[in-house]
């Protein structure tokens, strides 16, 4: 009794923090996943899922790694402290037979031994089967280690855009809605130009750019970038796509604005954002580049979202940029300036404008109109 008090009184307390640990690296992980989930659109669009993966799979390491700390820490004080005991009899056994033999007091001490033999057994088993269980245990995390391994993900190969893209009889249907049906498509989308998207809700607007950015597959039809078809679960278009409401990780802006880099650097950021003319958008924020976002971005204007989001789209430098009512939480001098700036740059990309507003698509160079899953002009 006393060397187990003696025992728990030396790990209590790392037992007690190991514990900690513990629920902190569980609370991440369900963290990580719940904001995965969030923004399942971004990480398709801008290729964070080696990030995502990489993080999720850090995470792992270190709830495997207290885990074993823990069973080790477990399993230690109570068999060794009953195999030493066992031992010191045995030995102390032998050595009684050494110095007394006597036929009858053997007879003793062999049933005796028998004894400790049978007591010894099961303790010893049961250590083995607690080394055992941590051996098949690490042999499950090794395989689930090698099915995340980064090098495994197929990474969709991203055809860079000299001129056009063809949508030819593009059709769609979603198994749940029968009652919804998109096209036949036919439209032909051209460099250097701002297309205008408009239609009533459920017209589909929201289906078509989903087919368009690869989020969503077409039942029918084809989509031909430079005269060239493209393989769906092979290829993908460049595009960068700002949705009605956006999701940043739990990390710092400079950290989500480069998401993925091996070490972000804010020489490097600012750089980029000058390259891509929105050093100007991100100084409307009024933040620093080391603001912590929350998990649920709540500590986010929308306005701020919104910008934040356009500029994570236009450092990615794509040759498609969508805009999904992505402006609505902007004041109009904001607006203004950023649809402005879409003007100066569209030399070398497609710009397409999902709004309601007419404001918004008075700035596009062509004017598409969706009507019950068709283009009417």
């Amino acid at each position: 009794i006393v060397s187990y008090l003696f025992f728990f009184i030396i790990f209590k307390k790392k037992i007690k923090n190991i514990g900690t640990k513990r629920v902190l690296e569980i609370n991440k992980f369900f963290s990580l996943l719940q904001q995965t989930l969030k923004s399942i659109k971004e990480i398709k669009i801008y290729d964070y899922l080696s990030f995502v993966v990489k993080d999720i799979y850090k995470n792992n390491v270190r709830i495997k790694n207290i885990i074993i700390k823990f069973r080790i820490i477990n399993i230690f004080p109570k068999q060794i402290l009953e195999v030493t005991l066992i031992i010191f009899l045995v030995l102390f056994v032998i050595f009684q037979i050494d110095t007394n033999f006597n036929n009858k007091n053997l007879i003793e001490e062999l049933i005796f031994l028998a004894v400790v033999f049978y007591r010894l057994t099961p303790r010893v088993d049961n250590f083995l089967k607690s080394l055992f269980a941590i051996q098949f245990n690490s042999k499950a995390y090794d395989l689930i280690k090698d099915h995340l391994e980064l090098k495994n993900f197929d990474v969709k190969k991203i055809f860079r855009l000299k001129d056009t893209i063809e949508l030819k009889n593009i059709k769609f249907s979603y198994n749940k809605n029968k009652n919804f049906k998109l096209g036949p498509i036919n439209l032909v989308l051209k460099k250097n130009k701002i297309y205008g998207l408009k239609g009533e809700n459920g017209s589909g607007k929201s289906t078509l750019v989903e087919i368009l950015s690869g989020l969503a597959q077409a039942n029918q039809g084809s989509i031909k970038i430079d005269n060239r078809e493209i393989n769906y679960y092979k290829e993908k278009i460049s595009v960068s796509y700002i949705p009605q409401k956006s999701f940043f990780f739990n990390s710092t802006i400079l950290e989500n604005l480069q998401l993925g880099a091996r070490n972000p650097s804010l020489v490097t950021l600012k750089k980029k954002l000058k390259e891509v003319n929105a050093l100007s958008i991100f100084e409307s924020l009024n933040l620093n580049y080391d603001y912590m976002i929350n998990e649920d971005n709540t500590n986010l204007s929308g306005g701020q979202i919104q910008r934040l989001s356009i500029i994570r789209a236009l450092l990615k430098k794509s040759d498609v940029i969508i805009f999904d009512e992505s402006t609505n939480a902007i004041d109009k001098k904001s607006e203004n300036n950023i649809l402005s700036l879409l003007k100066r740059i569209k030399s070398n990309k497609i710009i397409l404008l999902i709004s309601h507003s007419q404001n918004v698509l008075d700035y596009s160079d062509i004017s598409i109109f969706m009507k019950d899953g068709k283009i009417i002009k």
